[in-house]
């Protein structure tokens, strides 16, 4: 379980010390995190027509993992709206700019 943390907070940079120190957590956190990386790691990109509905993607301007090109290269998934959406922060934007994510959520959905 140690060595998983480890890895995935060198690759993530964001393990919380709660889900390190609490039994409970990990027991209901790790399963979902490894099927993530699973996912990730064994994840093959096949071609297909794309989608008819908008697109928005959300990402930090700080984030080195998910880069902003990264984001625009989403905008080939769809054949309706393209919106993308950069706020402030790393990877996990999310957590310090919730409000402005929620908000933006709320307003490409209507």
């Amino acid at each position: 379980m140690e060595r998983f943390l480890n890895a995935l907070d060198e690759r993530c940079h964001s393990v919380p010390q709660a889900l390190r120190t609490d039994a409970e957590m990990q027991e209901v956190y790790v399963p979902a995190m490894r099927a993530d990386v699973a996912v990730e790691e064994t994840y093959e990109y096949l071609p297909e027509t794309p989608l008819e509905c908008p697109v928005s993607t959300f990402g930090g301007e700080s984030d080195t993992e998910c880069r902003i090109t990264d984001l625009e290269a989403w905008q080939v998934h769809t054949s309706g709206k393209f919106t993308l959406n950069v706020l402030p922060g790393d990877h996990f934007f999310f957590q310090t700019s919730r409000e402005s994510v929620v908000k933006l959520l709320v307003e490409q959905a209507g």
